[in-house]
């Protein structure tokens, strides 16, 4: 294994790292300050002790896939708006409209 991929190895870990602690942060219930603030502090504490071109790296891949995860998202909302249009659940109209159907 030359440098390069051991370097590769070594990234693709402490990302791993940072997904899962932000991962569990968001899907646990609400945890002590204290808590959430020590986990993030490893997640960046991890990445500081990576070289600046790493950093720049990881950074990088959080954006992108924080991007296929909000796009995702959205995906998922339009697909709710789609069934729930089609199913006759919202209602299209002008202004007026609605502040008439809030009036009755």
């Amino acid at each position: 294994m030359d440098v390069g991929a051991i370097v590769l190895v070594g990234l693709e870990s402490a990302i791993s790292q940072i997904i899962v602690i932000i991962e569990l942060t968001q899907a646990t219930p609400p945890m002590p300050e204290s808590v959430q603030t020590s986990r993030l502090q490893q997640a960046i504490d991890s990445v500081e002790s990576l070289s600046l071109e790493e950093q720049n790296l990881v950074v990088e891949i959080l954006l992108k896939r924080l991007q296929r995860k909000r796009r995702e998202q959205l995906l998922q909302e339009i697909g709710e708006v789609r069934q729930e249009a089609s199913q006759g659940v919202i209602k299209f109209g002008s202004v007026d409209d609605f502040l008439k159907e809030l009036d009755t």
